[in-house]
């Protein structure tokens, strides 16, 4: 069993430096290295896995830069940020504010004056559903960081939300999910040029979504369709995976009928702000 999961651990380490060392790649080969840098905000469950893997990986014109899988890792990099040729994320403004990856990338990234001359993309994804997937997720799921502080809030969360219904913890996280998705309007409104990316866009509206990506991101053809490959969600719900399910509007069959009439009424202005329906 152990050398079964160690070539599995191999294999994943194999496959993300292919796609670090193919982004470097695309730059150099194909590319106009004075392309603006763009910064990639989301949130924790949101399909953030996909393209920290492998979505953003594919910019033909930016090598991908991701600081907070550096930092979860333990490798305490020297976070800096260069105005050409380089993509930033994801950054999930999800991060537990006062831990490392807030403290170092998403804090001083979401700032005004930092903002005011730079491009961003916003993915979000109903947060209704992100409630139901982060029970899932951080209560069963999720693995541990290396880090021992991290690890240790990730175990207390874990403990904490293996004591509750999912109906308890949604309407007690209600509250976060509507600052971290104020957060995301502050973003918005503080960048000099933004595009807003949805989630179910991506999986029942490829056309726009896809047409949306390429405005902000330069990727081929053949790239897009493995993005599209890859966030199909699944045909079963898989409850010990990573990816549990995926799909969209999931909290409708999750949460009771009166859960979900309270959070409406907590994060209305935000759902209509991203266009979702109450």
């Amino acid at each position: 069993m152990n050398s079964g999961r160690n070539l599995e651990k191999i294999y994943g380490l194999v496959v993300r430096h292919f796609y670090s060392l193919l982004s470097v790649a695309r730059v150099f080969c194909f590319g106009d290295r004075q392309k603006k840098s763009v910064l990639f905000f989301t949130l924790h469950k949101c399909a953030s896995s996909l393209f920290a893997g492998y979505a953003l990986k594919t910019d033909r014109h930016r090598v991908h830069i991701d600081y907070a899988r550096k930092i979860y890792k333990g490798r305490n990099p020297a976070v800096s940020f260069r105005e050409v040729g380089r993509v930033y994320g994801p950054i999930r403004v999800s991060s537990p504010e006062g831990g490392p990856v807030y403290e170092h990338l998403v804090e001083p990234f979401s700032k005004s004056e930092f903002l005011a001359d730079k491009t961003v993309a916003i993915f979000v994804r109903d947060p209704r559903d992100i409630l139901v997937s982060s029970y899932f997720s951080f209560g069963f799921t999720h693995g541990l960081s290396n880090v021992p502080s991290i690890a240790a809030r990730e175990v207390a969360t874990k403990s904490k939300i293996q004591s509750m219904s999912i109906d308890e913890y949604a309407i007690q996280e209600v509250g976060q999910m509507k600052r971290n998705f104020e957060k995301l309007v502050s973003i918005s409104k503080r960048a000099e040029v933004f595009t807003i990316l949805r989630y179910e866009d991506m999986v029942k509206n490829w056309d726009e979504f896809s047409r949306d990506y390429k405005q902000v991101l330069d990727i081929s053809d053949t790239d897009l369709q493995k993005i599209h490959r890859k966030s199909r969600p699944r045909v079963r719900e898989s409850a010990g995976s990573h990816k549990r399910s995926g799909k969209v509007e999931g909290f409708r069959s999750k949460l009771r009928p009166e859960t979900i009439e309270s959070i409406n009424t907590v994060i209305e202005s935000e759902l209509r702000f991203f266009g979702y329906e109450l």
